[in-house]
């Protein structure tokens, strides 16, 4: 064991990772940091704060009104050090000014969370993006199996397929295009030789480099946007939640001032090719965000505009961060929610609430790279994910539903200004990693 440095990037709940030393295992932490470090925190009594009230912060004042039954009491605790246990060092490239290591513009875990995606890395001695898989030995060692690199400069965003079983990327060369590549998800015999050695080299080594093949490649595309031009892709994200037929896979945008995104569906077919590789069938759905369809409006510099930073897929419900100017209320940073539907492209349902987070008159200006969006529980309130916001500096925003927006712990500074990741496990249990790179846990009781 050792203790982690640098800025937490990442904090995920990886439920399939076991523990010989508990009757019954909850899982682990998964956490990345700024220095590179890669990491677990099992969960156990001690990282799950059973008893918060012995040496928790105390975050609720009692409601004296309220009967005994009906008080609950949020506490904050923070984990100790030594229940990190280092995995792998990922090699992050240096700063030019050289203050420090420059944070990988993708880290992603897959919908399955058996798979991590990281880019602009060194990897045999070049900038690459590299995926790996998720292992865990018998004896309990965790390991990091490459499945797939290539050079960062090759792709302008990549992003993991709703099934977890490829990566569709936006090539630099062609970026009205997407490539929908699979990932190698049977372990050969070499990587299973490799897992059961594991237990050897596991306090030196725990990432393999064997070389694995992958393949193959599906192209879709190009689309047209809703003004009948072709649609250039900036970002993509999948459907973290893919439920069923209706449930669309991939969300693109391009980052205009008009709010134009697209909506992919895809549909692999029973039949197969002469290479024996299954056909895909490919549509897709260019959308607005808002009610407005007249081009030289949106086009006119005078005109209020709106631009996406982030959004993220969940089943049939979409979450948008946009940043406003020019409109007739105060502009900046916002979240707004929207149904993901088949039919018109103008999507009037996204356009019903934008919840402002941080106004473009704010005293300290806010950096796209600031904005995290993700789904995830809420704390008490309900089973059902609601769309989540991170904005660094400022802090944590949920919708609980599609028209009611709220701040997390507003009244605590301290979470508010150095909260950098989190997540949910259960309904009464949140883990937040601070820009320390302490990791706490939020527990109700």
């Amino acid at each position: 064991m050792s203790v982690p440095s640098g800025t937490p990037l990442l904090l995920e709940h990886l439920p399939y990772i076991s523990h010989r030393s508990e009757s019954t295992s909850s899982g682990a932490l998964l956490i990345v940091y700024g220095s590179g470090e890669v990491g677990v925190i099992p969960l156990n009594d001690t990282t799950r704060a059973i008893r918060p009230f012995t040496t928790g912060l105390l975050l609720t004042e009692p409601d004296e009104d309220s009967s005994p039954e009906a008080r609950f009491f949020l506490y904050d605790v923070q984990i100790p050090e030594n229940e990190f246990i280092w995995v792998h060092q990922l090699q992050f490239l240096p700063r030019e000014d050289t203050s420090g290591l420059h944070p990988p513009s993708i880290l992603r875990l897959s919908p399955d969370k058996r798979y991590l995606m990281v880019s602009s890395v060194l990897h045999a001695g070049q900038e690459s993006i590299v995926v790996y898989r998720i292992m865990q030995h018998a004896s309990g060692y965790i390991q990091l199996v490459l499945a797939y690199s290539d050079l960062s400069m090759s792709f302008i965003d990549v992003c993991f397929s709703p099934d977890s079983r490829a990566i569709a990327a936006v090539p630099r060369r062609y970026p009205t295009l997407i490539f929908l590549l699979s990932l190698p998800l049977a372990a050969s015999t070499r990587e299973q030789e490799l897992v059961q050695s594991a237990q050897l080299m596991a306090e030196q080594e725990r990432v393999s480099h064997f070389a694995r093949p992958v393949g193959p490649l599906t192209v879709l595309g190009p689309a047209r946007g809703v003004f009948d031009r072709p649609l250039e892709i900036r970002r993509i994200e999948c459907n973290e939640c893919h439920m069923g037929e209706q449930s669309f896979d991939f969300i693109t945008w391009g980052g205009d001032t008009m709010a134009e995104y697209c909506l992919w569906k895809v549909a692999r077919l029973e039949a197969q090719s002469a290479s024996g590789a299954f056909e895909h069938q490919c549509c897709y759905y260019p959308r607005l965000i808002g009610n407005v369809t007249d081009e030289a409006w949106l086009m006119n510099e005078n005109n209020p505009k709106s631009t996406i930073l982030e959004a993220k897929l969940q089943d049939d419900e979409v979450l948008f961060i946009t940043k406003r100017s020019k409109f007739d209320s105060e502009g900046g940073i916002g979240m707004q929610g929207g149904i993901a539907r088949y039919g018109e492209k103008v999507d009037i349902s996204a356009s019903y609430v934008w919840y402002l987070i941080a106004g473009e008159n704010s005293a300290e200006p806010v950096h796209p790279s600031q904005v995290h969006a993700k789904w995830m529980h809420p704390l008490l309130l309900g089973n059902c994910p609601s769309s989540c916001l991170l904005l660094e500096n400022i802090g944590v925003f949920e919708f609980v539903d599609q028209g009611f927006g709220s701040a997390f712990q507003q009244k605590n500074q301290d979470f508010c200004k150095g909260v950098r990741a989190l997540t949910q496990v259960g309904e009464y249990t949140r883990f937040w990693a601070h820009k320390n790179g302490s990791v706490h846990v939020m527990s109700v009781q």
